[in-house]
């Protein structure tokens, strides 16, 4: 039986004319799965686990994995 664990994730965007600017992703998780998220002056990376970080699964679930 596969155990799903549940994740948070609060993504704040600033908007610069119809174009939309990540400016943090904050991940928590629950049911013992460890999550944490940082960025650099491109991407925003949400890493889970180990040390297992994915910038792919924030491109597939916001707009844009880009800041700034």
């Amino acid at each position: 039986m596969e155990q799903k664990r549940a994740t948070l994730f609060e993504i704040r965007y600033t908007y610069y004319g119809n174009k939309k600017i990540i400016d943090y992703v904050n991940a928590g998780a629950l049911s013992g799965s460890s999550c944490y998220s940082f960025s650099t002056s491109s991407y925003a990376y949400l890493c889970c686990d180990q040390d297992y970080c994915n910038e792919d699964w924030l491109s597939e679930h916001i707009d844009t994995p880009y800041i700034g």
